[in-house]
């Protein structure tokens, strides 16, 4: 009786362990992403934030931290109410930096990043409007936004795991509109490190018959790209998570049962 309790006890931490790693604060697509600033060779002064960093190498933010940073991405797809959910924490505001406004969303479904399948208008601007879902957008990238722009330094380019140069994708532009999502700033009012969070929505309608294979995502913060985050998500659907965490504790019970029956006999 003894080591049946004990078994249960054990497995009961078990349990509880693996729900407690399951709701961690962690986000699903953290800020790993590094950015190096345009004008490589040359040291960004603060002359319009007081940051005097030398900007020559890869960096996390480039700028005022206080103001660029996006921390993570958490993505949810709920079968049932049919939805894609991302969920941006950011400290960049929605009315944006003066002139600097919010980058737009862009991600695709099929596990192939190099070519980014649709995209997301975050705000209104000159080529979108807030919360609509385009498939296959063109758009400027922060050297397109910057390219006049000689005096300011920028996220230029990003690198995530290898010393491939990619440009950042910051701005919707040539369009097709595939249908209407949903797109709401929160203010999390001190909550944690953020100060906001951008909640979309996309109906999975839009995608057709598509099926999320693997969610490839690039989000630049800013237009001038000083943050910008990548990753990638894969879908595990819900009841197959279910049957696959109590076919183990299954399996550990009748593990249980034979080492007390064991001990018994």
């Amino acid at each position: 009786m003894n080591k049946k309790i004990t078994f249960i006890s054990v497995l009961t931490a078990f349990m509880c362990v693996f729900l407690w790693a399951q709701s961690g604060t962690t986000y699903m697509i953290e800020d790993k992403t590094l950015v190096k600033a345009y004008k490589a060779g040359e040291v960004y002064t603060g002359t319009r934030h007081k940051s005097k960093k030398d900007y020559r190498g890869w960096v996390d933010v480039v700028g005022d931290k206080d103001i660029y940073d996006t921390y993570g991405i958490d993505i949810e797809i709920n079968s049932d109410l049919k939805y894609l959910y991302f969920d941006i924490y950011t400290n960049f505001t929605e009315s944006g930096d003066g002139w600097i406004k919010p980058a737009d969303l862009f991600f695709s479904i099929d596990g192939n990043d190099s070519v980014y399948e649709y995209g997301v208008a975050l705000t209104d601007h000159q080529f979108g409007k807030q919360g609509e879902v385009y498939s296959y957008p063109t758009y400027n990238t922060s050297y397109d936004v910057f390219e006049n722009k000689t005096r300011w330094i920028y996220g230029g380019r990003y690198d995530e795991l290898s010393p491939e140069v990619k440009k950042v994708p910051v701005l919707i532009t040539d369009v097709t509109i595939l249908g209407q999502g949903k797109v709401e700033w929160a203010d999390l009012d001190g909550i944690d490190e953020s100060k906001y969070r951008i909640d979309v929505d996309i109906p999975l309608s839009l995608f057709g018959d598509d099926k999320i294979v693997v969610l490839d995502l690039l989000y630049g913060t800013a237009i001038c790209g000083n943050d910008v985050i990548t990753g990638s998500f894969t879908p595990v659907p819900e009841p197959a998570t279910i049957l696959l965490f109590g076919t183990g504790l299954i399996g550990l019970a009748g593990m249980g049962r034979r080492k007390i029956r064991k001990a018994i006999g």
